[in-house]
């Protein structure tokens, strides 16, 4: 399965076999995306991944800020049954 993006200009495209994703069912996208979270091998970035998951479709609760060293607190939550 050949994953493919180009960015730049006006030039965005993201094709799955020389598909644009658009044109695909939304379960081959997800077979596309869990294919490539399984080409993953270093553990960092497999976090790094799921991070950015979890701050993309998790559900957001601003938990403030810290009183001692400024940072402030968000939580992202996905409850998946």
């Amino acid at each position: 399965m050949k994953h493919e993006y180009t960015e730049g200009c006006t030039c965005t495209a993201l094709s799955i076999n020389d598909i644009d994703v658009n044109d695909l069912p939304i379960e081959e996208i997800r077979k596309a995306v869990i294919e490539l979270i399984l080409q993953i091998e270093d553990k960092e970035e497999l976090i790094w991944e799921w991070r950015s998951l979890m701050t993309s479709i998790g559900h957001y609760e601003d938990l403030g800020h810290c009183d001692t060293c400024g940072d402030h607190i968000s939580n992202y939550t996905v409850n998946i049954e």
